[in-house]
């Protein structure tokens, strides 16, 4: 997906984003979709790994995050709520 094909977080209902969130995880950790309370420590998501994780979050819905959010909240349902409330890319300088 490019950031071309991506879809607003704001457009999504809260479990469809979870659930689109869950996904990212599941392609960058090799697993199946985890549930939003899911720890990404059970994973066995490295330092690595979250930042993969990042890059591809901002990449599927055009956004831009910061480190913090993968190292602070560790649940697809806190990183969801992150990602909703997250700057379009192109609307930064």
């Amino acid at each position: 997906m490019t950031a071309r094909d991506s879809i607003s977080p704001r457009a999504l209902s809260r479990s469809d984003l979870e659930r689109r969130v869950a996904d990212v995880v599941a392609e960058i950790g090799g697993c199946d979709p985890p549930a939003p309370d899911f720890q990404l420590a059970e994973l066995g998501f490295d330092s690595l790994a979250l930042l993969d994780l990042l890059a591809a979050l901002e990449e599927t819905f055009n956004i831009e995050l910061t480190e913090d959010v993968v190292t602070d909240f560790r649940t697809i349902a806190g990183i969801s709520r992150v990602v909703r409330d997250a700057e379009p890319a192109e609307s930064r300088g």
